[in-house]
């Protein structure tokens, strides 16, 4: 019997609650960015985000700076502008 496992339903507040915990705990955000996005932001309803929110959100995303959030430990490869592609 073969069993296959699909991509798994995880809701919004689940979702957006464990990435930034990961980039807390991985030393992508700092303490102070962390525990404001925990106190003013409700990740339950994405149609409610506060303005406070919003500001510690764009602060977790500058921190965070050009770290790939899906392979944080692996070097980041940016085409050199003479050997870029045209997009």
């Amino acid at each position: 019997m073969l069993t296959q496992i699909g991509n798994a339903y995880v809701d919004y507040e689940t979702e957006y609650t464990g990435v930034y915990n990961f980039f807390w705990t991985h030393a992508l955000i700092s303490d102070e960015i962390y525990e404001g996005i925990v106190a003013n932001c409700n990740f339950s309803s994405d149609a409610n985000i506060s303005l406070t929110c919003q500001d510690y959100l764009a602060q977790a995303g500058a921190a965070q700076g050009n770290i790939y959030p899906y392979d944080i430990y692996s070097p980041l490869c940016l085409p050199s502008s003479s050997n870029a592609l045209p997009v």
